[in-house]
């Protein structure tokens, strides 16, 4: 055995796999030229220069306002407010409520608890205006005993992933 043996690499040895970078946050403000819609907060800026709202920030369309947590430029935890006065807080999947959140509506009445594709679903409280509860588990916005909510109320309300419009009007039933 020579010396050479030692040191030997095939010629498509490239060494240790190298991981892929992190893109680099940014913080700005920047206007949706389609409706005006004005994002302030943390984002990434991909290859050609589109912009990502990713980490904490807030956007204001028309008199409606998220302001929270994104990830691949979608909402995923935070606070978003109704030009009806409705307010919905909590976790969003694909542009829903999905998860624990609490929504409240203009007359003050609320639920808390699990959603599911902007419905009641799984365990929670619903509490109407005159301090009514109904606390127990829900299905696709029907409460247990069979009595059904109104609870599409974010209905065209939330962000399309893939428009980066915001939120579109909303309408409380």
């Amino acid at each position: 055995m020579g010396a050479d043996d030692d040191d030997h690499h095939d010629e498509g040895d490239q060494g240790p796999p190298v991981e892929p970078e992190e893109p680099i946050v940014h913080t700005g403000v920047f206007v949706f030229e389609q409706d005006g819609s004005r994002y302030e907060g943390e984002f990434v800026e991909l290859e050609g220069g589109r912009r990502v709202r990713q980490g904490q920030g807030r956007l204001v369309h028309g008199p409606q306002v998220y302001e929270g947590r994104w990830s691949g430029d979608a909402m995923c935890q935070g606070k978003l407010r109704f030009a009806s006065g409705a307010v919905y807080e909590g976790s969003f999947v694909r542009g829903k409520f999905s998860g624990d959140g609490k929504y409240t509506w203009p007359d003050g009445s609320q639920y808390v608890g699990t959603w599911r594709d902007n419905k009641m679903h799984g365990e929670g409280c619903y509490t109407d205006a005159r301090a009514v509860k109904w606390d127990g588990h829900f299905h696709n916005g029907t409460y247990n005993n069979g009595r059904e909510f109104v609870t599409d109320v974010a209905e065209g309300g939330v962000p399309d992933d893939d428009n980066n419009s915001g939120p579109a009007a909303a309408t409380d039933s």
